[in-house]
């Protein structure tokens, strides 16, 4: 099956168009961190008129250090996940609606090209995030289990993330690893065992705290 054409900037500004009727007529807010598509989100969500009745702003966060400064992505959340990860993204979304104080945060981290690919992410690896009132609960929970992720040695953490949040197969994963599937099961269950402890120790001190 060929691939499908990338659509050009004026589809996806003629495709904005249902949304932004759509945001200005619920009166919401958005606000954007975005990293590998370098501001186009912001271009699309201001091509029309009255845009600025609900775009709150944007930031391009390329480097981790803007990730850090502009959207208050914690540095080891980086270091332990990597930037082009699900967990940043979801940060970056919540960086970026808590600074501009927008009903809607919208994160976007990934691998462009043609170089930044690494073992198990390759170019084109993209995530998106949102982030709202409508998922706080899901967001409180991902913020939990990311605390105790970070809390993991690195290898530990990026095995977890890749099964569970990239959908990597064990065979997947042993042939990037150089081991048995066998072998990644075992590191996969000591891995989630850890992790269970470290969001128990967690919980406690967030009941010790009530």
């Amino acid at each position: 099956m060929p691939n499908k054409r990338p659509p050009t900037l004026p589809e996806l500004e003629s495709r904005i168009g249902a949304i932004h009727t759509r945001l200005r007529r619920r009166k919401l807010t958005v606000a954007a961190a975005e990293s590998c598509t370098g501001g186009l989100l912001a271009a699309v969500l201001t091509a029309h008129g009255g845009s600025s009745d609900y775009f709150k702003g944007g930031a391009v966060v390329y480097s981790n250090e803007a990730k850090s400064i502009l959207a208050d992505v914690p540095a080891d959340l980086i270091h332990g996940h990597g930037a082009v990860s699900s967990v940043v993204a979801g940060a970056l979304a919540r960086g970026a609606r808590a600074r501009l104080g927008a009903k809607i945060g919208l994160g976007i981290t990934g691998i462009a090209g043609p170089g930044g690919a690494t073992p198990g992410k390759k170019v084109g690896l993209t995530y998106v995030a949102v982030d709202s009132d409508a998922v706080s609960d899901s967001a409180e929970v991902a913020s939990l289990v990311n605390e105790a992720l970070a809390k993991l040695p690195a290898s530990e953490a990026r095995l977890l993330e890749s099964f569970h949040y990239d959908r990597c197969k064990t065979a997947q994963l042993a042939r990037q690893y150089g081991v048995s599937e066998r072998a990644i099961e075992g590191r996969l269950r000591r891995a989630r065992e850890r992790l269970r402890r470290e969001l128990e120790i967690t919980l406690k001190s967030i009941r010790g705290l009530a």
